[in-house]
């Protein structure tokens, strides 16, 4: 009897294979874009927020700057304020005195934290500690 090797087409555990092949490979692309996406859109928040904190800054250095005599009442004005941006982040200023090394309070210089929300989320995205002073 002859034993006939050849035959035509895939069998059936082959095509299964294939399939399982792909199906695997798929699923790990999707996820690596998937997480890639995450990400970027992630980055590109934290980005936005730095954004809109360096704004709010200059903004209230601008308004000093123009009138030394309302730095106090600016920066009094701003303790405690959430400040709204389009971008659904939100801003959150906490005004303190500032002090040398030694400890003293200075009188014309306040330390600012700004922390950056979403939103969405409610999550920090910046936190920024700086100092404004009535004097540049």
């Amino acid at each position: 009897m002859k034993c006939d090797l050849r035959h035509n087409g895939f069998t059936m555990v082959e095509i299964l294979v294939a399939i399982v092949i792909i199906a695997i490979s798929g699923t790990t692309f999707l996820m690596l874009q998937r997480n890639t996406w995450f990400g970027t859109m992630n980055s590109n928040k934290i980005l936005q927020a730095g954004q809109i904190i360096e704004r709010q800054i200059e903004d209230k250095r601008m308004q000093i700057a123009s009138n030394p005599g309302n730095f106090a009442s600016v920066i009094s004005a701003m303790n405690n304020v959430t400040v709204q941006d389009s971008n659904k982040i939100d801003v959150v200023w906490k005004v303190s005195s500032a002090y040398d090394k030694s400890g003293v309070s200075i009188t014309n210089v306040r330390t600012v934290e700004l922390r950056a929300k979403s939103r969405s989320a409610n999550d920090t995205l910046v936190l920024v500690t700086t100092c404004i002073s009535k004097n540049f």
